[in-house]
């Protein structure tokens, strides 16, 4: 039978999982008199761009963010590998959400009050060593991104030898740092990150879960390997949903193409939380 998740391309997430009803997600949602809607940024709300800070949100999502912001009864998380200072620009909101960033380790709340963490010396000196490292591979034309509390070479847009040139580079120099629990790197869409051990966007679904208990109905888009671990933090009943243009093995609950998916997901939650 076709139902509504199969026609906004949705799908169980393995071959043995049955088809989940997201019918049966809206109606909760429409119960619920909290809701939590969480959102990755790159390749969920915006497409990804060569220069990463040029990669503005899809047409209309700004106004749909705006709308999710105005409505009661509706928290509204920006949850970013990104370092958030530098999200703001793209998102172009005059007023913000709350969002989090470096992959969980900063949190600027609605009400701007902003909580980071910082590295001791040793942990700089780490980072600083890290940097140094693959500093090589600009003349490749790779791209090195520097946060808070991660380190990320971009590859992306460049010929499929260059990249496994560079890719093959950052390994050999970082996997002598894999043996170090106060770190972990793992490749993402376009680039290999190297970040401080302890948060990551599953620690963040976790948090927020906490705060705002059981009863709240709950939703996390996302699109990339790095959002697998808040698909897997979320509870049965709540929207777990992977935003991708090509189908993947998932601990998602739903499957979207962007953009149109995520333009029909958010509309109908606005609608599910009108009263």
């Amino acid at each position: 039978m076709r139902t509504e998740a199969s026609r906004w391309g949705l799908g169980a997430v393995t071959p043995d999982r049955t088809l989940w009803d997201i019918d049966a997600f809206f109606v909760l949602l429409r119960r619920a008199r909290r809701r939590v809607l969480m959102l990755d940024y790159d390749g969920t709300l915006a497409p990804f761009h060569i220069n990463p800070a040029r990669a503005v949100p899809y047409p209309g999502i700004k106004a749909l963010l705006a709308r999710l912001m105005a409505q009661a009864g509706t928290r509204l998380v920006i949850v970013s590998g990104r370092w958030i200072q530098d999200l703001v620009p793209l998102l172009g909101l005059e007023q913000l959400p709350e969002i989090w960033g470096s992959h969980g380790w900063e949190r600027r709340q609605a009400n701007g009050a902003y909580t980071g963490a910082s590295l001791d010396l040793e942990m700089r000196k780490i980072f600083e060593e890290a940097s140094a490292a693959v500093a090589v591979t600009e003349a490749l034309g790779a791209r090195i991104e520097r946060k808070p509390t991660c380190l990320a070479v971009h590859w992306r847009g460049l010929p499929a030898v260059t990249t496994h040139r560079i890719k093959d580079r950052v390994c050999e120099n970082w996997t002598r740092m894999a043996s170090d629990e106060r770190v972990v790197w793992h490749e993402f869409d376009g680039g290999i990150e190297l970040r401080l051990a302890g948060f990551d966007k599953g620690s963040v679904v976790q948090e927020i879960l906490r705060e705002e208990g059981t009863e709240a109905a709950c939703a996390y888009l996302g699109d990339d390997h790095t959002d697998e671990a808040a698909f897997a933090a979320m509870p049965d009943e709540g929207a777990a949903v992977l935003v991708h243009p090509y189908y993947r093995v998932t601990a998602a609950h739903y499957w979207i193409r962007p953009p149109s998916g995520v333009r029909r997901f958010l509309p109908r939650w606005i609608e599910a939380g009108a009263r």
